[in-house]
């Protein structure tokens, strides 16, 4: 079996972070791709838009991913809750 490969890119602008990736999301990246998606919050970024243009696949856990408060929505160690991920028509993902 091959290994999955995932590359993350992050253009912050102000508040406003822009996530690019490219390669494949399955059960190998996803914790790679939750990372960054967490220290984005935990660095103030209130919004997040994530760029699957050049995703060639992803599993339901990839998915997941996507939402870094999942399973947090009280509180947690985020110290945020409440976020709303959507995907736009373009590829993009927002998170709210």
């Amino acid at each position: 079996m091959a290994l999955s490969q995932l590359d993350i890119h992050r253009w912050n602008r102000g508040e406003r972070t822009l996530v690019t990736l490219a390669g494949d999301i399955g059960p190998a990246t996803t914790p790679l791709l939750r990372t960054a998606l967490e220290q984005c919050l935990l660095d103030g970024v209130t919004v997040i838009d994530i760029d699957l243009t050049t995703v060639g696949s992803c599993d339901a856990r990839g998915l997941d991913a996507g939402d870094p408060a999942a399973g947090r929505r009280a509180g947690g160690p985020t110290g945020r809750g409440g976020h709303t991920v959507r995907r736009r028509p373009d590829g993009h993902v927002s998170v709210r």
